[in-house]
């Protein structure tokens, strides 16, 4: 298995100077409105088609059987995320040999169940926790939209909470929770969610994946996250 960032490929090192240089050419873009939308090669604002072709070649090189991607709304509405999804789509149907595509989701019913975990397991004043009927992320769909689901082994998750910890001025990881700059308090997912598209349109394929929707990984029990 390879792991090709995003990232790596196509977000140039915050510290240059200049877009094209480090690990890769162009520059966070920041959220919609914000000065780092103006600044000299921000990714949200280039040309797609030179993304795609850098996001193409970088593929190509490492020839993978599956590739995911952000949803077409960028998990968060993040322009970068959105431009990464629309690359990525265009990028895999140019490919010699074409991958499996998928976009990461969450399942509304998740939602609504880790909401309620935070409620009950989640105490202090310094934390944000969302009601039940907050406003939703616009990368949640419907249970029936998602095609396959992945549930992380203990192994797994241990591993991704020590990666979490690595990014200190980004994410704090508590005990089965996490929070972001914002505060906002959110359970640690023990599996992930994806909806298979069809590289070049983005639209969703039929058919359903194992273990057959979300009965695997309800995330309810003793010791799940």
């Amino acid at each position: 298995m390879h792991r090709a960032g995003a990232r790596g490929v196509v977000l140039a090192d915050e510290e240059t100077e200049l877009p094209g240089e480090g690990a890769g050419f162009f520059r966070d873009s920041g959220m919609a409105g914000t000065p780092a939308n103006d600044r000299e090669g921000a990714l949200a604002y280039v040309d797609l088609d030179e993304v795609v072709t850098r996001l193409t070649a970088a593929l190509e090189a490492v020839d993978p059987d599956i590739v995911v991607t952000y949803d077409a709304t960028g998990g968060y509405g993040h322009p970068d995320h959105i431009r990464v999804h629309d690359a990525t789509v265009a990028a895999t149907a140019r490919l010699s040999r074409t991958p499996a595509l998928y976009t990461v989701v969450t399942p509304r019913s998740w939602v609504t169940r880790d909401r309620r975990w935070v409620l009950e397991n989640v105490r202090g004043d310094r934390w944000s926790t969302p009601a039940l009927d907050d406003e939703l992320m616009p990368s949640v769909v419907d249970d029936e939209a998602v095609t396959h689901v992945v549930q992380g082994s203990p192994t797994a998750l241990t591993r991704r909470d020590a990666a979490l910890r690595e990014h200190r001025t980004q994410v704090v990881v508590h005990d089965g929770w996490f929070t972001l700059s914002n505060d906002v308090a959110t359970r640690l997912p023990s599996a992930d969610a994806f909806v298979r598209v069809q590289p070049g349109t983005g639209e969703p394929m039929p058919g359903r994946g194992e273990p057959g929707g979300l009965d695997g990984a309800s995330g309810d029990g003793e010791g799940t996250r």
